[in-house]
């Protein structure tokens, strides 16, 4: 498997809820990033994203390569991911897409909403300020 780095997007930003367990320690970089052609939905305490036409603001997170099949197993039950169970049948499938960062476009893992958005967009694209503004 390509170590790709991971987009994070809501609670696994760092600061947030999961990220002190599952990504503090394991990374070598945290650098601010958008994924374009992409919606943030507000869901019970947590954000989905879905393809659609907005901005998503989020960090590439880069990972300690010799933790990083163990870190991605972790992000992968978090997310209710199972790589043998794709096509909605997961909560979230993880999906390469290009990113942007200050210094160009970058593969990223990216996990997606599989079977549905979540009930109200945030049209920011950003849950920080999304979870601050209330």
């Amino acid at each position: 498997m390509q170590q790709l780095p991971v987009f994070v997007y809501g609670t696994l930003r760092p600061g947030c809820a999961n990220f002190s367990w599952t990504l503090d320690g394991n990374t070598t970089a945290i650098t601010p990033a958008t994924l374009d052609a992409a919606v943030m939905y507000r869901g019970p305490g947590f954000p989905y994203v879905a393809a659609g036409d907005g901005v998503v603001v989020g960090d590439l997170i880069d990972l300690v390569p010799d933790r990083y099949g163990d870190v991605l197993a972790t992000l992968d039950r978090l997310e209710g991911y199972e790589p043998d169970r794709r096509g909605g049948r997961n909560h979230y499938d993880r999906v390469q897409r290009t990113v942007t960062t200050a210094d160009g476009p970058r593969p990223a893992w990216v996990y997606m909403v599989a079977s549905g958005p979540g009930r109200e967009p945030i049209r920011s694209g950003d849950w920080l300020a999304a979870t601050v503004a209330g």
